[in-house]
């Protein structure tokens, strides 16, 4: 469960982020780096699932700041299951998983 740190690990070669497990309605923020971003140059983020970005929209964008990073402030909405953010710039994408509610069940078979 989030405790109110966020901790994000490396993406991987697809950039996506490891998944997190957060409460319902629980707001996030996040900072993403884009290393071939300028500084003030927008990136486009969509919430996938349902949720809110910057408190008001499902789609919109954020500037990069001086350290190559786009800073996210997402809000997980009130339903179970996977919420995921994407941020696009040209051919580069990251991928933010969050799922709210019971932890899925994993099944491995042989």
């Amino acid at each position: 469960m989030l405790d109110g740190t966020m901790h994000i690990l490396p993406a991987n070669v697809r950039g996506e982020y490891r998944r997190l497990i957060v409460p319902a309605s629980a707001t996030i923020t996040a900072s993403i780096p884009f290393a071939g971003a300028k500084s003030g140059e927008l990136i486009a983020v969509q919430a996938e699932d349902g949720g809110l970005l910057h408190g008001s929209a499902a789609q919109g964008s954020a500037s990069v700041d001086n350290e190559h990073k786009v800073t996210v402030a997402y809000q997980v909405s009130a339903n179970d299951g996977m919420h995921r953010v994407t941020l696009r710039h040209g051919g580069e994408s990251r991928v933010l998983e969050f799922w709210v509610g019971a932890e899925p069940t994993v099944i491995v078979r042989k």
